[in-house]
């Protein structure tokens, strides 16, 4: 895959980190993601302003509100993603590997309650972990932490951790939408009503018409809310049924993921149980 920001930017911005983590190293004192972030801040800033993405591929929608939508909201992943070192596809790309953002527009256009996800459809714990951090940045500007400080922006149960490799290789396998790249990124979209529909059914009961979120990609979206200053969804104890499964004592588990206490939060259900009134599914069409 090409780079997508100009060599000179992406070396800035590899220093900016370098010597944050230089710097935390011989303090002997955690920095902490705020103060890298910091450091990031300028080189992606100006990576934003002199690597123009090309929305050539965008000109195929006929609604120019949709248009400059889709156009704000891919400025805003790529700045997301590109904060935590990842690089994103641009939109020539995802038209190639077979997203079609006409037919996105116009579900955007027949559905106002959905908005438009850009993400890989996976990603490696740590580094899932390093994007929550430093995507999280302006969460206590919109949502200050319930109780004191707010020592974590996530948490991800530990039988989730122990099988998370598990968790997105199901989720690759039974993705039924275009992919692009080895990353698999994905585009598709999502609801953003804070209530998951379909709340207290079963999962078995939802899967039959309903296609899964991915677990990262729910956690772009609700990161991609924050950057916007806009709440998450799935506030107040809430959850919705995330793509993917393993097996934990001979049952099998699905995962679920919510907001709750200022942080994310990802936790399983096991299929034998009925579902709780407070998971539902966040509905994406893609």
């Amino acid at each position: 895959m090409p780079e997508i920001l100009p060599p000179e930017i992406l070396t800035a911005a590899e220093a900016a980190w370098g010597r944050a983590q230089e710097g935390q190293v011989h303090t002997g004192k955690n920095i902490g993601s705020a103060a890298i972030f910091g450091a990031l801040d300028g080189a992606v800033r100006k990576a934003r302003e002199e690597s123009e993405i090309d929305f050539g591929a965008l000109e195929v929608i006929a609604n120019p509100e949709i248009k400059e939508l889709f156009k704000r909201d891919f400025e805003d992943y790529k700045a997301i993603f590109a904060g935590a070192g990842i690089d994103m596809p641009t939109p020539a790309e995802f038209a190639q590997g077979g997203i079609d953002f006409r037919h996105l527009a116009e579900l955007k256009e027949q559905l106002p309650d959905y908005d438009l996800v850009v993400t890989p459809l996976t990603l490696p714990l740590r580094i899932m972990r390093q994007f929550i951090s430093v995507a999280s940045e302006s969460l206590p500007n919109i949502m200050p932490a319930v109780h004191g400080n707010r020592s974590s922006t996530s948490f991800i149960d530990k039988i989730i951790v122990d099988n998370w490799n598990t968790v997105m290789e199901t989720t690759i396998a039974g993705w039924k939408f275009p992919t692009v790249g080895k990353d698999r990124w994905t585009a598709f979209m999502l609801l953003n009503d804070n209530i998951p529909k379909s709340q207290g059914l079963a999962y078995n009961q939802i899967a039959q018409d309903e296609a899964m979120v991915p677990l990262v990609g729910y956690t772009a979206y609700q990161m991609h809310r924050i950057h916007r200053g806009i709440l998450p969804v799935s506030r107040y104890g809430l959850s919705s049924w995330a793509a993917g499964k393993f097996t934990y004592r001979n049952e099998t588990c699905i995962p679920f993921a919510g907001w709750g206490r200022g942080q994310l939060f990802v936790g399983y259900r096991e299929l034998s149980e009925e579902g709780g009134e407070e998971i539902g599914v966040r509905s994406l069409r893609g």
